[in-house]
């Protein structure tokens, strides 16, 4: 189903939930290309986070424009030179063609707000600390997967159903 490839790319799925579903919070999309040497110092100079759009778990957070450009560099490099999913057959990734996007960071404190870069509360925010994933099939949801974080670091997981009762 070619729908997995669409969906599995960071870009794509979100540009396919909003022309959906428009009133959905996402963060903005503040830059997107192949080479983090590309990116403009304004739009890392506050609460944003890079990402690969084809792979999982390749993100490079920044607070307050705080970062290492070499780091950031050698990174994005390594995310560009892989095609995620080959270990875990999830072949759904081999078709989508490898960038780089640049986000505002949505922190605690509410939706994110208009404005160059900063997304979501004041600086100092925490990042958001619930993560949420919709699996859904034939128009309809199947299960929510929910992940919190806490302060300590403990790291708490739920599948739910669509009224939001756990399974």
């Amino acid at each position: 189903n070619p729908l997995f490839t669409e969906l599995g790319d960071k870009l794509r799925a979100k540009a396919f939930a909003l022309e959906r579903e428009g009133s959905l919070l996402a963060p903005k999309t503040l830059w997107v290309g192949t080479r983090a040497e590309d990116i403009p110092e304004a739009i890392l100079a506050g609460d944003v986070i890079v990402k690969a759009n084809h792979g999982s778990g390749w993100n490079f957070v920044i607070r307050g424009g705080e970062y290492e450009r070499d780091a950031l560099i050698r990174q994005t490099r390594k995310w560009m030179g892989r095609v995620y999913g080959r270990r875990r057959a999830q072949w759904g990734y081999y078709g989508i063609a490898p960038k780089l996007l640049v986000e505002e960071l949505l922190v605690q404190g509410g939706p994110p707000q208009s404005g160059p870069p900063l997304g979501g509360s004041p600086l100092g925010g925490q990042p958001l600390v619930s993560d949420y994933k919709v699996y859904a099939g034939g128009g309809e949801v199947a299960f929510v997967f929910v992940r919190q974080r806490s302060a300590d670091g403990t790291i708490l997981e739920a599948v739910l159903d669509e009224e939001g009762r756990a399974y």
